[in-house]
Parts: C-alpha cells; sequence; structure tokens
C-alpha cells in the first residue's frame, strides 16, 4: 500500500514593492553613479516617518525603494552635499494603483503595484520606463536625468 502525503507548500510572500530608480547624466544621457547625503521616506508606511533609506555611504547607479501594499502614493527626499560644501534637496512623488489577486485560496490576497507614474519631482526630467513592479532585478522602473 502506498501512503501520500499531500505536501503543500507553505504560503509565500509573493509581494514585490520595491521601486527601482537608475540616475543618468542629464548633460550626457550616460549612467550616473551618485552618492546622497541621505534618502528618506516622507509618510511612508513601510519605513518609520522619514526613515533614512541610504547614506553617503551608498554611492550607486540604481537605488531600491519600498513602496507601499497599503497606499497609493508615495514620496521620497533626495539629500545631496554639493562640491561647495552646500545641501540640495529634491523630492519626488510617485502614485501607482494597487491591483489585488489571490495567489492560493489559504494565503490571503497579495497586492501588485501597477499604473506606477511620477506625481512631482524636483529633478530635471524623469521616465517610468516600467510602470508595473516585478521581481525581475534587472528591470528599472524609473528613471531620473540629474
Amino acid at each position: 500500500m502506498l501512503l501520500a502525503s499531500s505536501c503543500e507548500p507553505e504560503c509565500e510572500d509573493t509581494r514585490i514593492n520595491l521601486l527601482k530608480i537608475q540616475f543618468y547624466k542629464s548633460s550626457t544621457l550616460l549612467r550616473d553613479t551618485l552618492a546622497f547625503a541621505q534618502i528618506t521616506g516622507i509618510d511612508n508606511p513601510l519605513t518609520v516617518s522619514d526613515s533614512i533609506l541610504y547614506t553617503q555611504q551608498d554611492v550607486l547607479s540604481i537605488f531600491t525603494l519600498p513602496i507601499s501594499p497599503t497606499e497609493e502614493q508615495v514620496r521620497f527626499r533626495f539629500e545631496k552635499l554639493e562640491s561647495n560644501g552646500s545641501t540640495s534637496i529634491k523630492n519626488i512623488t510617485f502614485a501607482y494603483r494597487l491591483k489585488w489577486q489571490v495567489i492560493k485560496p489559504n494565503c490571503g490576497l497579495n497586492a501588485l503595484i501597477t499604473n506606477l507614474r511620477v506625481l512631482e519631482s524636483d529633478f530635471d526630467s524623469t521616465s517610468v520606463i516600467q510602470n508595473e513592479l516585478t521581481n525581475n532585478p534587472d528591470e528599472i522602473n524609473v528613471q531620473i536625468f540629474n
């Protein structure tokens, strides 16, 4: 007699709530590697109020920022130390839609983040190139020209 156990995999966290931003130089349109004094999430439920997400020790071209799966808008503040010692502050606000789906009946709902768009930005130029957040590590959602 053959006994088979029902090995149903546990519920996995399939939420995709990370926004990937890549910076470019406005003058050359080439990728830019930047160090911000700090990047903070403003009124973002995923972070403690005004939490610092990156500091000047993080010298990157691509920054990954958390998006709330319970809200439809998020804002970030980028503070950069200029060569003359002053600090420039640029904010960017994103809006998006939440699309709810059931992965497995016993696992509850999962929020997909779609229709990503820039509501306000202090940067020279922004471009949303992928308006749905995915788990593809190579996929960039937003290009910022600075």
